[in-house]
């Protein structure tokens, strides 16, 4: 499964500024942290820290492995 780590496709809204991939190019396998937030919260690091490592836990609870993709070096 997919961990998104890049810090603006985590907004809601902002697909094609983005270039956030699309459900259709996914083809089945599962994708976290894609348009989880709301483009005028303040969603913070520490926020986007809480909810990839629910993710990972979670896909590792289940077996599969995680594969953290995506971002800038920032």
């Amino acid at each position: 499964e997919i961990v998104n780590s890049d810090k603006i496709q985590v907004f809601k809204g902002l697909n094609t500024v983005t270039n956030k991939v699309t459900e259709g190019e996914c083809q089945g396998v599962p994708h976290h942290l894609l348009g989880i937030a709301d483009a005028n919260s303040n969603f913070t690091a520490a926020d986007f820290r809480k909810h990839a490592s629910l993710a990972i836990e979670s896909i590792i609870s289940n077996n599969r492995h995680p594969i953290i993709a995506g971002g800038s070096n920032s």
